[in-house]
């Protein structure tokens, strides 16, 4: 005998408390929309926890990149630099 009896019926609705009776604060604080203000400990915590975080995330190869590209970046400016007050003071040196 086929009947009704074979199906499964759905769990009775519950209603879920409504996202109003939170305070605004609250609210943003449990959905992660949260934030400390910039000049407080916790502020500055939380931006260097982020900066952490995005290095953590990124490959090894890709910080040792950045940082060997900004090691020759700096090399080369403070050469040129050095090679224009050297010449400058020889050009002087010369000419008095």
């Amino acid at each position: 005998m086929v009947g009704a009896q074979g199906i499964r019926r759905r769990k009775k609705y519950r209603a879920l408390p409504e996202a109003e009776d939170l305070p605004p604060g609250d609210a943003a604080r449990l959905f992660g929309r949260f934030t400390w203000g910039a000049f407080t400990p916790a502020g500055n915590l939380e931006r260097n926890g982020f900066f952490w975080r995005q290095l953590r995330r990124a490959r090894p190869g890709q910080i040792r990149r950045a940082f060997d590209d900004a090691a020759w970046s700096t090399t080369l400016v403070y050469g040129s630099i050095g090679v224009i007050v050297v010449s400058a003071i020889v050009v002087w040196k010369l000419l008095s």
